[in-house]
């Protein structure tokens, strides 16, 4: 069969001729010796694409030759674009479901049968495919009515969606001889498109040297303990122990601190293209500089700021440990200065409703969240005049910003 692999200028694997080939799982695979993918080098990438090739030919033994009629622009790996669940995503599955479909049309199209038993060639297609109908690329949503039947070495037939072929295929390639010590996980990406995203050994552990820690449920990256039980409460609705028990595993959990197989010139930092060698450096080093704080600094900085001690705050705030708030509403909130607070509001037209930290928390959240009625009770009685003071029920005194923290009041 025609090899499939080919890398392209922009990092990402599509099909294409003239490669050097070598059997892999019963069928010719190869990838060219050009450039890798992602974190990935050239030869890590041709593994995990015969890792990948491989666990379809488990799935459907014919896979083979329908991956080679796939159409040229098919990406068969490719860098993540939006980076969550994964750095590379793969379209095997989705081309793998899609050949198939084309070939049952064509299979069904090419059928010359008795007019009086057989229905005309666009019923049958009706009944067969869903709500299939027209060109192929406007169909590219496979819902969960739509089904392919593959036929494993053994001769076993299912059927199967666009999301459950995907699925298979992701548990056979972690297992890949191939694919050995290269992956960390490959999961079926949200929705019914049959993209699975993989996340490499490279990339996890240039992640966790900076401090970030992996959700087990979607692979998403967060920066430090306290956003991934966050991330878990908010994002998957698991209770509070189990999500701090589970960030508290993550963060004590082993990982390699060697350089990992396949990792090509510090991969994450400096692995995306299109930019010089200095601006690459330039992202590496702000990556590096990632500042991950533990739940327990920010329990201090709390505990600091509801015993009016300022100096242990400070000296928190100095070291990192919890974040500056240069909006000086704010700060006065935190460290629960009212008099500072009240000379703000009342005679310096500071606006404590529009005033917010990076977060989207305001003056009101910050003075409940550290325990300090005085102002609390300052910003929900007192205003200047042509002004309303602060009512907690109102959305707007709510807190913005990113999905994690968006809706908290000081309530």
């Amino acid at each position: 069969a025609a090899s499939p692999g080919r890398l392209g200028r922009a990092g990402q694997t599509t099909r294409g001729a003239g490669l050097s080939e070598r059997g892999v799982g019963g069928f010719l695979f190869g990838m060219s010796s050009g450039e890798g993918v992602g974190a990935l080098d050239a030869t890590a990438a041709a593994s995990l694409l015969d890792a990948l090739f491989s666990a379809a030919s488990d799935v459907h033994a014919d896979a083979a030759a329908v991956l080679a009629d796939a159409p040229p622009t098919t990406i068969f790996l490719r860098p993540s674009p939006g980076g969550d669940g994964g750095d590379l995503e793969t379209h095997v599955a989705v081309a793998l479901f899609w050949g198939m479909r084309r070939r049952e049309r064509e299979s069904r199209a090419g059928t010359v049968g008795d007019e009086r038993t057989a229905p005309p060639p666009e019923k049958q297609d009706t009944r067969r495919a869903g709500s299939f109908s027209g060109e192929e690329a406007s169909s590219r949503r496979a819902s969960t009515s739509q089904t392919v039947v593959v036929t494993s070495r053994f001769g076993l037939e299912r059927a199967l969606t666009a999301t459950q072929l995907a699925l298979e295929i992701a548990e056979r390639v972690g297992t890949d001889e191939n694919a050995k010590g290269l992956l960390v996980d490959a999961r079926v990406a949200p929705g019914d498109s049959g993209v699975v995203r993989i996340t490499t050994s490279a990339y996890h552990d240039a992640r966790r040297r900076d401090g970030f820690l992996r959700c087990k449920l979607c692979g998403r990256f967060v920066a430090g303990e306290r956003a991934l039980w966050w991330h878990s409460k908010t994002k998957h609705g698991i209770t509070h122990a189990e999500a701090a028990a589970d960030a508290e595993n993550e963060s004590r959990a082993l990982f390699v601190t060697k350089p990992t197989l396949g990792i090509s010139n510090d991969v994450w930092a400096n692995g995306r293209r299109g930019g010089s060698e200095n601006q690459n450096a330039a992202r590496g080093n702000r990556a590096r500089s990632v500042s991950v704080r533990a739940p327990s600094d920010l329990a201090a900085g709390l505990a600091a700021a509801r015993r009016g001690d300022e100096a242990a705050l400070a000296a928190l705030v100095s070291s990192g440990k919890i974040e500056a708030l240069v909006d000086p509403g704010l700060d006065a909130a935190r460290r629960g200065d009212a008099r500072a607070l009240r000379e703000l509001v009342m005679e310096k037209n500071w606006d404590p409703l529009s005033s917010r930290d990076r977060h989207g928390a305001g003056a009101l959240l910050w003075s409940a969240g550290a325990g300090h009625l005085t102002c609390v009770r300052l910003l929900c009685e007192e205003a200047p005049k042509g002004r309303l003071p602060l009512d907690p029920n109102d959305p707007k005194t709510h807190q913005t910003g990113r999905r994690a923290y968006r809706g908290r009041t000081a309530l």
